[in-house]
């Protein structure tokens, strides 16, 4: 749920850093977007079932580039895309802990 994904809403001001999903502060912009901006977070979402290619084309979409990926894991499991991502030459693994980790584009 986009505005309620605490590490959305934090993570960007922790880490001085942009988010390309991150719906937090867009609704008080009256630019007729939010909508798509939640459409956006929620297919991104998705990708965490899926493999690289589903975020390369999520950003193709919106027409940015990644730098990084921040992929939680959820209990002790790993998702879809995280597994995915582990074994791309296109994504090395630069922070790595029990509940999450973080991805570089190379």
């Amino acid at each position: 749920m986009p505005l309620n994904d605490s590490s959305s809403e934090w993570f960007l001001a922790l880490t001085e850093r942009t988010s390309l999903a991150t719906v937090f502060g867009y609704e008080w912009i009256n630019d007729g977007k939010f909508g798509a901006r939640v459409d956006s977070y929620q297919k991104l979402q998705r990708c965490a079932l899926q493999d690289v290619a589903c975020l390369n084309q999520w950003a193709q979409e919106i027409g940015r580039n990644i730098s990084y990926v921040y992929v939680r894991k959820p209990g002790s499991s790993h998702s879809a895309l995280d597994i995915n991502l582990s074994n791309s030459a296109e994504y090395k693994a630069v922070y790595d802990t029990a509940e999450i980790v973080i991805y570089m584009k190379q």
